[in-house]
């Protein structure tokens, strides 16, 4: 099918890179009315309250063996990365969490050869090292273009290790699964999770709606079901109705719709941060112009992911 001239597919992709792409913004606005805690189990929850109805019809046509690996990927994919981000841009800004979150692809290459015995030609670790590089300018340089760890960033760069497993896995044991009734599941799991562990853990349970926390809750709502749920089924109809190609340059501009809502909130870059930017789109251009088809990590066409 052309994608030139398939209306739906460009409504797709576009709707995906500003949904995807004004993430880090969403969790920015959420954090002024809530605690890192707190924001992210509404969006957890808010996507679980969109996909549950679905996910008790699917989970019956669900091998019993396959759900423990549904959990694990519910844990990675979701739970873990959701706070993670509140976390890290409790204290970094949007536009920076949604460059590193470009990382995500070569973080799935590394770890495949690592543990699932996938292999990276030598152009492909050329693109590892300047992604990886730039990387560090993002991390080592403050916004005073001085040298300094940011030790929030470091946490980003650790949910993009959870994406980059969880790609894996779903490659590796869920391939043979419809990748819908796995994500109406996962969803699912990862908000029961946010519920379960705000109420054990003792940081604030109980959601508080004033007047001032409106604005914030909407925010964290849409990320759950714009993001999470209806981002998902967007996805895959993007998937089947283009090329492999195509669905995977979401991952070129997802950043730059970070950068551009984090500017126009007021957020400063400097120099570096956007060579950095512009290092690690490089890198990850690299990555998947040279990788072999039949094994690719930054999009796999069987089981509907893509690494954004």
């Amino acid at each position: 099918m052309k994608v030139k001239n398939n209306y739906k597919v460009w409504f797709y992709f576009i709707s995906l890179v500003l949904i995807w792409g004004s993430s880090f913004i969403l969790i920015k606005n959420g954090l002024k009315g809530y605690t890192v805690w707190q924001a992210a189990t509404i969006r957890l929850v808010s996507a679980f309250l969109v996909m549950f109805f679905f996910a008790i019809r699917h989970i019956r046509k669900i091998p019993s063996e396959k759900v423990p690996v549904i959990l694990l990927v519910s844990l990675l994919s979701m739970v873990f990365p959701s706070y993670l981000f509140s976390i890290a841009q409790s204290q970094i800004s949007s536009a920076l969490a949604g460059i590193l979150n470009a990382l995500v692809p070569m973080f799935t290459s590394v770890l495949g050869l690592l543990f699932f015995r996938k292999s990276i030609n030598k152009l492909q670790w050329l693109g590892l090292a300047i992604g990886f590089i730039s990387a560090s300018f993002l991390i080592l340089i403050n916004t005073g273009s001085t040298f300094s760890l940011n030790e929030y960033a470091l946490l980003i760069i650790v949910a993009t290790i959870c994406y980059g497993l969880n790609f894996n896995i779903v490659k590796t044991y869920l391939s043979d699964v419809n990748s819908l009734h796995v994500t109406t599941i996962a969803v699912s799991f990862s908000g029961i999770f946010g519920f379960l562990f705000l109420f054990f853990s003792g940081y604030e349970p109980y959601i508080k709606v004033s007047e001032q926390q409106v604005f914030p809750l909407l925010s964290l709502i849409t990320l759950g079901v714009l993001g999470t749920a209806l981002a998902q089924f967007m996805q895959n109809q993007l998937i089947q109705k283009s090329s492999a190609v195509f669905a995977s340059s979401l991952t070129y501009l997802i950043p730059v719709v970070a950068v551009l809502w984090g500017v126009l909130d007021g957020e400063k870059l400097v120099f570096w941060h956007y060579l950095g930017m512009l290092g690690i789109l490089i890198g990850v251009l690299i990555l998947n112009k040279f990788g072999n088809s039949k094994n690719d990590l930054a999009y796999d066409k069987k089981t509907k992911v893509l690494n954004v």
